[in-house]
């Protein structure tokens, strides 16, 4: 390419800029385009390009350019969020609905149905019933403990059943306190103490669920017991015309009383 025409050329691209955004150059810029061409600006016209380039300029096709406001904001690159939370198609966990609590004081559901029965019989008002039943089981074993804690487990069994025969029958109080007065005092039994002979819970579980080991023997179940070895005499004597009557350990026990 001769240095000749690469001057027609550049003059070509400067001719072509001024007729698309249809400015006039500065002083400054034309001074420039001389020295890089090495020609004088008055010089070049647009037929000469024409000729020399083999184009028509008046073909070339207008692009204008939009004015760019000065006082324009100028719009900076946003920084990507690297640690933004990507979004999945898992559900939006909701909260579950809480349950309604339950009032321990009403609530009968861990009360056998058996032992549940006898209190209905009592008349019990089912808002007094938890009460109830918890005098029962602290008083049934504490009784057990002071009256057969070193029976066989039957016998610990059919100790805690008088108790409860006794509240169902109409011929004994209807409180667990008044029909334990005959047995050994029970209030002086403390928590460690039932810990060291954990069979007397099963067996008051077992009670409070209707077993009673002399009810087979004797029809019905024992409302009385004693023990032959700690009795008097005279109180063997008393007992001696039962008819009806089990022995289950170290204890006797009947529901009638023949004297």
């Amino acid at each position: 390419m001769s240095r000749k025409f690469l001057k027609f050329f550049l003059v070509l691209i400067l001719v072509i800029s001024l007729t698309n955004t249809n400015r006039k150059l500065n002083a400054s810029t034309k001074s420039t385009v001389v020295r890089l061409v090495g020609i004088s600006f008055s010089d070049v016209d647009n037929s000469a390009v024409k000729h020399l380039a083999g184009i028509n300029i008046e073909s070339v096709p207008v692009v204008t350019c939009a004015p760019v406001a000065s006082d324009a904001p100028i719009v900076t690159e946003v920084p990507i969020v690297t640690d933004a939370p990507s979004i999945t198609d898992e559900p939006i966990a909701t909260k579950k609905p809480k349950k309604a609590k339950v009032d321990k004081s009403t609530d009968l559901s861990d009360i056998p149905k058996y032992t549940l029965e006898i209190m209905n019989d009592l008349g019990i008002k089912k808002s007094k019933q938890k009460d109830f039943y918890n005098r029962i089981c602290d008083i049934s074993i504490k009784t057990a403990y002071q009256e057969s804690r070193g029976e066989p487990y039957k016998g610990q069994v059919a100790v805690i059943a008088t108790i409860l025969n006794r509240l169902k029958s109409k011929g004994f109080p209807d409180t667990p306190e008044e029909v334990s007065e005959a047995y050994a005092p029970y209030k002086c039994v403390t928590k460690e103490m039932l810990e060291e002979y954990p069979s007397l819970k099963k067996a008051l579980q077992d009670a409070l669920e209707g077993e009673d080991p002399t009810r087979e023997s004797l029809g019905q179940g024992a409302y009385y017991f004693y023990e032959p070895n700690l009795c008097s005499k005279s109180a063997i004597d008393e007992r001696a015309n039962i008819k009806t009557k089990c022995r289950i350990g170290n204890h006797i026990f009947y529901a009638i009383w023949d004297k």
